[in-house]
């Protein structure tokens, strides 16, 4: 069995994140924290935890909060859109990133702070390992470049979960949620997805896995127990029931966040097929259909 693991969710917007998320946390040993690069903003904000609390008054959280010493105003876990940001993220491609980055931060401040904020969101991982004394934690902040950078932090104890889905049910919900065209939707969705291939390159199969948001609603005991091999976990005894009051996350779905009965149950949502039109469906395949194909998507 792995020691101290890091489970990351690796996705684009509207796959099913939260969902894998929570089914993971749900298994004996797993400790799932949701969305760990918005922990600054829960913090500084007063948002709060899944549970209802503030941060500081969360049972789960108000302990490590504790043990940070420090103010949420310099506790940055989120990255910008600064130029810094943009050659951090181009950098990850590579497999001496963080060698690179932290050699620049030397020189650039603001590329010093976007390296502080791998270390900070590893500092979270380290402190709930070490207060719930267990073997994995689940981060499902989905970011490419930060799973790239993770990963050369951590290297064998870190595990990512390439997860995707149908990218006509994906565009089909941000076309609905920001409000934009097909055409938009697509073009970003593929721009998205490329740059997660590119980032994978280098990584070894060991600590790389990719699973299908339909399969995992479809036969969630199987996928389970495929990504808890993976991982390493005690994949015996799967568990499917998600119960409101097992959770303490921070970001995450607002469509389970806001859900308000006690048990979440599995459910496929494949609304893409009927509310796209022929035309957004064939604008869909003409920019983004090749990538779709490669995830097993006909």
């Amino acid at each position: 069995m792995a020691v101290n693991s890091i489970l990351y969710i690796d996705s684009y917007m509207r796959s099913g994140s939260t969902l894998l998320g929570m089914l993971l946390g749900a298994q004996p040993g797993i400790t799932y924290l949701g969305e760990v690069r918005n922990f600054q903003e829960h913090w500084l904000n007063r948002k709060r935890c899944y549970c209802g609390y503030d941060l500081n008054a969360c049972p789960f959280w108000a302990g490590i909060i504790a043990r940070l010493e420090i103010s949420p105003t310099v506790f940055e876990t989120k990255t910008d859109r600064s130029p810094a940001h943009k050659l951090v993220k181009y950098a990850s491609v590579l497999n001496t990133a963080s060698c690179f980055i932290s050699l620049l931060g030397r020189f650039f401040p603001s590329i010093r702070r976007e390296y502080r904020v791998i270390e900070n969101i590893s500092r979270i991982y380290e402190l709930v390992l070490s207060q719930k004394k267990l073997v994995f934690l689940c981060d499902s902040s989905h970011r490419s470049t930060q799973a790239k950078l993770l990963w050369l932090h951590y290297r064998d104890r870190f595990k990512i979960i390439h997860l995707v889905r149908d990218g006509r049910g994906v565009t089909n919900s941000v076309m609905k949620r920001k409000r934009i065209s097909m055409e938009q939707a697509a073009r970003t969705w593929k721009r998205s997805n490329i740059f997660t291939l590119i980032t994978q390159i280098g990584i070894p199969k060991q600590n790389l896995i990719r699973v299908r948001y339909e399969d995992i609603c479809s036969n969630p005991e199987i996928e389970l127990k495929r990504i808890c091999d993976f991982g390493g976990v005690d994949s015996n005894e799967v568990s499917t029931q998600l119960t409101s009051a097992m959770f303490h996350f921070v970001g995450g779905s607002s469509t389970i966040r806001d859900f308000g009965a006690q048990e979440h149950e599995i459910a496929l949502d494949e609304r893409w097929k009927v509310e796209l039109t022929d035309e957004d469906k064939n604008v869909f395949d003409q920019i983004a259909g090749r990538i779709n194909r490669l995830y097993g998507y006909a």
